[in-house]
């Protein structure tokens, strides 16, 4: 589109014809130009460019689809994302929020109070950042769940994380602080890989589908969860997937959790590397498991756990199967105080497993049950008789017996 204009000379003379050519005026953001990233900086020292001073405020700011570049320093608010974005942080970027002033609720009616929230998008992703609990947000009662990422009703990806000190200073009992939270709802998933959690209070990672949520889906990669070690104030749980949530879980590092309130004499609750309760398709596949008065429990149908290293089982036991049809195969365990691997329930499956140091091999009741072609050393059977391969398909009536473990999922 352009427009003519002439022009004359005072005697009347045509000097020129002049075609202006009119284009639309536009203005670019700097979070569309040139599809440059949105840069954040607290201090603007490493990024003197950055538009932003908080992490939060360029995620209100930035466009559907953008990246935001987070440069390396303390963040102190809260972040709540409700588009698609791409959250890239230098190393040394670290999410410290002193307050959390947005909650979401969970299927269960739990009020949720997460450090970092994902909720009601797609396609988020997140790289190398930091989101540490300790700078004064923690709840001051039960009334609130402490979380430090926690995706709802949102699909993305969690990779080369670091999520510490989501805990309850006030009320170290309460059954409250995960460090990353999946309730990603139907049609979406949420990959959490090569990621270090520690230093929480309830759960590493929970992974939970229920209502409104059934159909949550994670994959689990090249982790590591490490738990608080022997506590009297709370039987936590490294993974837990749960009430319908599929998820696979391979190539992490899982432990250091134990209830010390249970002990072989007494106990209420026990706490687990690896709880699966209810779910709907789990796969546990080549992960390394150790320090819990359970390695992996199963309570739930057609799981899959193979090719696990499973070692120091205190209190109860490397492996429980309890449900139907669902596979041990290809594991090694070593040192169970009770029993390598429990079974209670039918069609389960049993095999090529490598046991070391148990008081019992292998404890099944039900039907159709199928243990086989496991490698047993070390075992010690009930009347302190040794055997290569003590497995049972029926109740054990000689005392004592292997005793089902009491589980405390979130």
């Amino acid at each position: 589109m352009f427009s003519r204009f002439q022009f004359k000379s005072k005697a009347g003379g045509r000097l020129a014809l002049l075609a202006v050519v009119a284009t639309p005026f536009v203005v670019v953001s700097p979070a569309s130009a040139n599809n440059a990233p949105i840069l954040v900086d607290h201090d603007r020292v490493q990024c003197p460019t950055a538009q932003y001073t908080e992490i939060e405020a360029a995620v209100a700011a930035a466009p559907p689809g953008a990246t935001i570049h987070v440069c390396a320093g303390t963040y102190h608010v809260q972040v709540v994302i409700t588009k698609s974005l791409t959250i890239q942080a230098d190393t040394g970027s670290i999410l410290q929020p002193v307050a959390v002033t947005t909650t979401t609720t969970d299927a269960g009616g739990v009020t949720e109070a997460p450090l970092l929230l994902v909720k009601n998008t797609s396609n988020v992703s997140i790289d190398d950042l930091t989101v540490d609990g300790a700078g004064g947000a923690a709840p001051t009662s039960c009334a609130l769940d402490y979380v430090g990422v926690m995706y709802q009703n949102a699909s993305g990806s969690l990779t080369h994380m670091a999520v510490r000190n989501i805990e309850v200073p006030v009320a170290p009992g309460c059954q409250s602080g995960e460090g990353i939270y999946i309730q990603s709802g139907p049609h979406n998933s949420v990959t959490i890989s090569d990621s270090s959690v520690h230093d929480y209070q309830k759960t590493g990672i929970l992974v939970k589908g229920t209502g409104l949520f059934s159909g949550t889906s994670a994959s689990l990669t090249h982790n590591f969860v490490t738990g608080l070690g022997a506590t009297p104030n709370i039987a936590q749980n490294g993974v837990q997937i749960s009430d319908g949530a599929s998820a696979t879980l391979t190539n992490s590092f899982i432990n250091n959790h134990l209830y010390s309130s249970c002990t072989s004499a007494s106990c209420s609750y026990a706490s687990t590397n690896i709880l699966v309760y209810n779910p709907s398709v789990v796969q546990i596949q080549n992960n390394t498991v150790g320090t819990a008065q359970i390695g992996i429990s199963v309570q739930g149908n057609l799981v899959q756990v193979s090719n696990n290293s499973v070692y120091d089982n205190q209190v109860y036991d490397g492996i429980d199967l309890i449900g139907n049809a669902n596979q041990a195969s290809g594991n090694n365990i070593f040192h169970s105080d009770s029993t390598a691997v429990y079974v209670t329930g039918n069609l389960n499956r049993v095999s090529g497993n490598t046991i070391n140091e148990a008081a019992y091999g292998t404890y099944a009741v039900g039907a159709a049950n199928q243990v086989s072609g496991n490698a047993y050393y070390n075992v010690v059977v009930p009347g302190g008789a040794y055997s290569s391969a003590p497995v049972y398909t029926a109740v054990i009536t000689t005392t004592p017996t292997p005793r089902q473990a009491p589980v405390s999922p979130r």
